[in-house]
């Protein structure tokens, strides 16, 4: 992942390189990579992609609301988090979709809140997702999951893919939120969230996926809205 704080307060730069260097430690998150820019167009003279941008509006040379309409035009994707003390641009900001505003002087709770969001839509909107172990970080596309079960022997949520099997730190509710709004995946128990393309047999219990190589178990109460998701999904894909 890559992170861009453009500001021409070397101040903020360092708070924000801090507090979000705390961020992915906390959460035992693989550091991603910083790329600090003093202006708007040392900014858009980068050849890098950006994933998320941390965007001063007031600078000199080029302002922020120009950089972040630029930004948006060349990276579908990214995601802009304005930092300023000037509210009064906010409905400028909001014409380029910015993703959320932060007022200065930055407040740590809130600056990792919105980048809980940021992580949560970063993901959505991509057709790779990040699995996090403990060490390392890996790009992986969603059409290769599996399954997602969580196991109780090793206290961690095994990722399924074709190529390998990941341990990830992050828990359920994290997974479900990322993966079942993509509308190929379906948490049918508390342990388990299956990809509906590689479903290759079910029963009221058990459901077989990929060649009958994993089994998913189905909660009792999910088996009729489980049945009616899986039938919407087959008519959707013939």
């Amino acid at each position: 992942m890559r992170i861009f704080i453009c500001d021409d307060d070397p101040v903020i730069q360092n708070q924000l390189h801090t507090l979000l260097t705390k961020y992915f430690k906390k959460k035992s998150y693989p550091q991603p990579e910083f790329f600090i820019y003093n202006s708007g167009d040392e900014l858009l003279k980068s050849s890098v992609t950006p994933d998320i941008v941390f965007l001063d509006i007031e600078m000199e040379g080029l302002d922020g609301i120009y950089v972040g309409n630029e930004l948006h035009t060349k990276y579908k994707y990214v995601i802009t988090i304005i930092v300023t003390a000037f509210s009064e641009y906010l409905d400028d900001a909001m014409r380029f979709n910015v993703f959320r505003y932060l007022s200065k002087p930055i407040n740590s709770h809130r600056l990792y809140k919105n980048l809980d969001d940021a992580l949560v839509q970063y993901n959505l909107k991509s057709s790779h997702i990040i699995i996090n172990d403990n060490k390392h970080s890996y790009k992986v596309s969603t059409d290769d999951i599996i399954m997602i079960e969580t196991s109780p022997k090793e206290r961690v949520n095994i990722v399924h893919t074709f190529q390998k099997d990941y341990h990830s730190v992050d828990n359920m509710q994290y997974w479900n939120e990322i993966l079942c709004k993509k509308g190929s995946f379906y948490q049918c128990n508390r342990s388990y969230i299956i990809n509906l393309k590689y479903i290759s047999s079910y029963t009221n219990e058990l459901i077989k996926l990929h060649n009958d190589q994993y089994t998913a178990y189905i909660t009792k109460r999910k088996v009729r809205e489980f049945r009616s998701l899986y039938l919407m999904y087959l008519e959707h894909v013939e």
